[in-house]
């Protein structure tokens, strides 16, 4: 028998090869097991958190990359300031292990390492743009969201909205992703509603409230955040009663879940609109109730100190209490926990300061305050409310006027000539920016409406084209189907009926797949499956729904998606209905 030397050798190499694979597969799967038990737990009311990763049995301590998920747990509740961060060694072992992992634990302590802004945002696109190069779909949606995050707590309300008109076609589902570390179609939504109350477009900010409320899971019988998203563009309205009425069904919500964070954060709000009212001493009680809660559970991290004090600091500068108005400011300096505080926040503290020197007469110091104002929202491009430009202006011409009157020797003619000049060149150049912005913001806002049906949440079926281009790869075995509805007992319900169907289907979707109008009475599908099998069992549920709706329905046969040329699929599929008709199709 002929001797084959090399064999031993060439199977050596071939074990290798095997246990190497292996091994991948193992951290792979280690690392998925961890990420399904952190979103489990983050699902979780903010004060059950805590406690449950320490009834936790799935996260190994003893490993870099069981205190990394340990640490992106902790850092979210209420004990924060008790997460342990990764040593170097820690890192370099997730980097060349879990790359992602590494990648998301980056991302996550940016704030913490990063104290200039500019710089904050420029490490985050660079590790986004990482992220999307190696295919990391969950961790460049995170460093967009915690962009976005960041624009909008200093203002820049423009550089926000583009980055949300990148990525909301492609955001994935609360059903199947959690809010914390992932960055969901509903986050999108609320973060959408931000942008525009602070643009002054509070009835567009209240609409995207409603669709992040639309766009929740039916399991979820609670969810305060849509309320709070209401709040400020009612109040901007004028609208207190109901913002304090949202806020009051939250508290007593709140009260029986025994959430002490979540009832501090609407105690304030709560006090911030009953002040906007001129309630005083109902704004005061409230902060107090915060203040103390903050106390009794240690919530020092939070920043609800720098908050409440800040408030009650507002409050007695109405009431004239002024030597306690400078107290509460003061504290509300020393409860900040960061060394950068945002735009919005400080901007908050220096009207503030402003008000207290008018308060006192002292309209010099008032004069420069608001003058530094201004030209900070200039120099950092914030999207400040016209409205709120147009008071500081006028209030600072005011204050010029008396400071001219009581301080004759203030400024000379020459530098009061310079700075009037200036004055007026830099409202004339805001004025100039924020036309723009108004018209930019019309288009952008058009892009986003024209992508959907607006009854259904449906996506026209161009959009519907676009998305099934980009369905990946390794989701081949997709199909596309029509259905086509209608209704024998009451025609003028229709529609609504016929909405309300949509959005039930789009609840069933996965991220992978679509729903789309294809005209007044007909839905396209793309449905995912590894087999035929698998896809008639979803169509048989979405039967189920159809049938609990009151609607005649018919379904056209399945087209296996090409996703080059999905509309010879969707066609085919309306051929096959226009040969049939309804007879027989009629529910009882």
């Amino acid at each position: 028998m002929t001797a084959y030397p090399h064999f031993s050798l060439l199977k050596f190499i071939f074990c290798i090869v095997v246990l190497y694979f292996s091994s991948l597969r193992v951290d792979a799967s280690e690392q998925i097991k961890y990420e399904q038990e952190r979103s489990k737990i983050l699902r979780l009311k903010h004060h059950e958190i805590y406690e449950a990763l320490q009834n936790s049995t799935v996260f190994d301590s003893s490993t870099p990359l069981g205190r990394s998920f340990i640490y992106s747990i902790t850092s979210l509740t209420h004990r924060a300031q008790d997460a342990t961060e990764l040593s170097a060694a820690d890192l370099i072992s997730l980097k060349r292990e879990y790359p992602e992992i590494e990648l998301e634990y980056r991302i996550h302590i940016v704030n913490d390492k990063e104290t200039v802004i500019s710089k904050q945002i420029k490490k985050l696109e660079m590790y986004a743009h990482k992220a999307k190069n190696a295919g990391w779909k969950r961790i460049y949606h995170y460093a967009i969201g915690s962009i976005v995050d960041i624009e909008l707590g200093q203002g820049m309300v423009l550089s926000a909205l583009i980055r949300m008109l990148k990525i909301v076609d492609s955001a994935p589902i609360y059903e199947h992703v959690e809010q914390t570390m992932d960055y969901p179609l509903q986050s999108v939504y609320n973060d959408l509603s931000i942008a525009f109350y602070q643009l002054g477009q509070n009835d567009r900010a209240i609409t995207y409230c409603q669709m992040f409320k639309d766009s929740l899971p039916k399991t979820d019988t609670y969810f305060p955040q849509v309320d709070n998203c209401q709040v400020w563009p009612l109040a901007a309205l004028g609208r207190y009663s109901e913002a304090l009425q949202l806020l009051s069904k939250n508290i007593h919500q709140i009260k029986q879940e025994n959430d002490a964070l979540g009832l501090i954060t609407n105690y304030l709000y709560s006090a911030e609109i009953a002040r906007r009212m001129e309630q005083y001493d109902l704004a005061e009680e409230l902060v107090h109730n915060s203040l103390n809660l903050l106390q009794e559970h240690n919530y020092a991290n939070t920043g609800g100190y720098a908050y409440g004090y800040l408030t009650l600091a507002r409050i007695k500068t109405k009431t004239n209490e002024i030597a306690q108005a400078k107290k509460y400011l003061e504290l509300s300096h020393q409860a900040i926990k960061v060394p950068s505080i945002s735009n919005v926040i400080n901007n908050d503290f220096m009207l503030a300061e402003a008000r207290i020197a008018e308060s006192e007469d002292d309209y010099e110091k008032s004069v420069v305050i608001y003058k530094k104002l201004i030209d900070l929202i200039a120099d950092t491009q914030q999207s400040f409310r016209w409205e709120t430009i147009s008071d500081l202006t006028s209030k600072l011409n005011e204050k010029r006027i008396a400071n001219q009157t009581i301080y004759s020797e203030f400024l000379s003619d020459k530098s009061r000539i310079t700075f009037i000049a200036g004055i007026i060149l830099l409202v004339t150049g805001i004025i100039i920016w924020l036309i723009y912005l108004n018209v930019y913001r019309r288009n952008q806002d058009t892009y986003i409406s024209q992508q959907v049906d607006t009854n259904t949440g449906a996506y026209n079926m161009s959009a519907f084209y676009q998305r099934a281009k980009v369905v990946p790869a390794i989701y081949s075995n997709s199909y596309v189907l029509l259905i086509e509805l209608k209704l024998h007992n009451d025609l003028s319900l229709f529609e609504n009926l016929f909405s309300s169907f949509a959005k039930q289907i789009r609840y069933q979707l996965k991220p992978t797949e679509s729903i789309g109008r294809f005209s007044g009475t007909l839905l396209a599908l793309i449905l995912e499956g590894d087999d035929t099998d698998k896809v008639h069992d979803r169509i048989t549920k979405i039967q189920g729904t159809l049938i609990a709706s009151d609607f005649v329905f018919r379904m056209s046969p399945m087209q296996r998606l090409n996703r080059k040329k999905t509309k010879n699929a969707v066609d085919a599929c309306w051929q096959c209905l226009r040969n049939e008709s309804f007879a027989d199709k009629l529910k009882a």
